[in-house]
């Protein structure tokens, strides 16, 4: 890496206009004074040092900071992945001082950790992919190394529950605080009380036990219900969320109690499908015709028997995030009869063919991405309406796949379902494959579903 030795420690004369080559030679001059000055700074900021990059009113520097002794220490976040790793080492500034800026975009929102001596540390994205479908074993073991040696920022209070615990099987809500993800909100980044103040009544969320005699297996299923919901006042428009641990923790009823409590949108029911194990959640998040014919065919009659909600299916939505995305998407072009919107959140549409001999998420090195893409342009046209959102910081090979990238087949999608003459609505959104940007699009989303105006 530029700017970096064998050990890591930074050297003079490389990443000229970088924030820490001035900090390293403070403290090459004073390493006491330039840690103290350094320590302050943080605390001031109350959190990385965000300052303006000369010329480019775009970007910003952004100085992530770690104070502790380590062989290596790395930055986790979808900024590292954006350069097509999971995650990026920090340089030696001086003893026990580590270091990286990073120029990113003024309105970014996402997350991060520090990761101290990096199980991850030479690995690409790549890598990574490869071994969580081939080895999921081994991977599951890395994984872990990982979360057990990731932190938070001690300098930055705003945290989230962390998304490798959530990618893990494990609740991330009961991880001890300080491995929590630290989140960075740049100065325009839109803010969390979009599109208004809290509402001053929040929604009930009960946690069900959900059993499939198609699938075979159970599952949680939590269901919502707005404020003041009365079986009177039905029907409700439903929406079907995928990944219910991922709702859950990241609290995704609260801007909906919000669209809500504003009229954005129609006080609705939602219920928050749950994955069996993350090895699980790969194959039925996986374009599965199975596993769409378990949500259509018993899952909505599941709730249909115990809550006021429509049958339109103008009124029943799918929403999903990454791999819920692609799953929300192709389960309304499966079942128009019954989904009429998907809301998709960084959808991976770029997967291969699901028949294809090496399956959709390692594809052979010669192998054809965005089969989704193929797949939905040989369609009839269906009668329902889609929301694509994807950040700016998914530009970049996924895993395997060669000759596309998360942002560029969901642009892809978007052409060919509007030459389709599909209604799409369309959002990049300034993050990355994270909660922290997903809980900013989706009520971008719902509303535009939904929306009342």
């Amino acid at each position: 890496m530029a700017g970096m030795d064998q050990e890591g420690v930074y050297q003079e004369g490389l990443d000229q206009d970088s924030p820490v080559r001035r900090w390293a030679e403070m403290f090459r001059e004073n390493a006491r004074s330039a840690e103290a000055r350094l320590r302050q700074e943080l605390q001031a900021a109350g959190g990385p040092l965000v300052e303006p990059v000369d010329g480019d009113p775009l970007h910003m520097w952004v100085t992530f900071v770690y104070f502790g002794p380590a062989a290596r220490v790395s930055l986790h976040s979808s900024l590292a992945m954006a350069a097509g790793v999971p995650t990026l080492p920090l340089v030696r500034l001086a003893g026990d001082v580590w270091a990286v800026a990073l120029k990113v975009r003024h309105d970014v929102a996402t997350t991060y950790q520090f990761v101290v001596d990096d199980p991850l540390a030479g690995l690409s994205l790549d890598d990574l992919f490869r071994l969580t479908v081939r080895d999921p074993a081994r991977a599951a073991a890395l994984m872990a190394q990982l979360n057990a040696s990731a932190v938070a920022d001690p300098c930055n209070p705003h945290r989230m529950p962390p998304q490798n615990a959530w990618s893990a099987g494990r609740d991330p809500a009961a991880e001890p605080e300080e491995r929590w993800d630290s989140v960075l909100t740049m100065p325009a980044a839109q803010p969390l009380d979009w599109p208004g103040p809290p509402a001053a009544e929040r929604g009930r969320l009960e946690q069900h036990t959900f059993t499939s005699t198609r699938l075979g297996n159970q599952r949680v299923a939590a269901v919502y219900t707005p404020p003041g919901y009365r079986p009177d006042a039905g029907p409700y428009p439903l929406l079907v969320c995928l990944d219910a641990e991922l709702m859950v923790t990241w609290d995704f009823a609260e801007p909906m109690d919000r669209l809500i409590a504003a009229g954005r949108i129609p006080p609705l029911v939602a219920v928050y499908v749950g994955n069996i194990d993350p090895g699980m959640r790969m194959v039925e998040l996986a374009a599965n015709a199975g596993f769409v014919a378990m949500l259509a065919d018993e899952l909505l009659p599941w709730i249909r028997q115990r809550l006021a909600v429509t049958t339109d299916p103008s009124q029943t939505l799918i929403a999903g995030a990454s791999l819920g995305g692609l799953t929300a998407v192709y389960a309304a072009l499966e079942r128009p009869d019954i989904f009429g919107g998907a809301l998709s959140m960084s959808g991976s549409f770029w997967i291969g063919d699901p028949a294809g001999p090496s399956g959709p998420l390692v594809p052979g090195p010669y192998d054809e991405p965005e089969w989704p893409v193929r797949w939905a342009a040989q369609l009839p046209r269906r009668p329902v309406r889609i929301w694509l959102d994807a950040g700016i910081l998914e530009n970049t090979p996924v895993g395997p796949i060669q000759g596309t990238t998360l942002l560029a087949s969901n642009r892809h999608l978007r052409n060919v379902l509007q030459a389709r003459g599909y209604e799409v609505g369309y959002y990049e959104a300034p993050g990355g494959h994270d909660p922290a940007s997903w809980i900013r699009t989706f009520p971008r989303g719902l509303a535009w579903l939904l929306g009342r105006s």
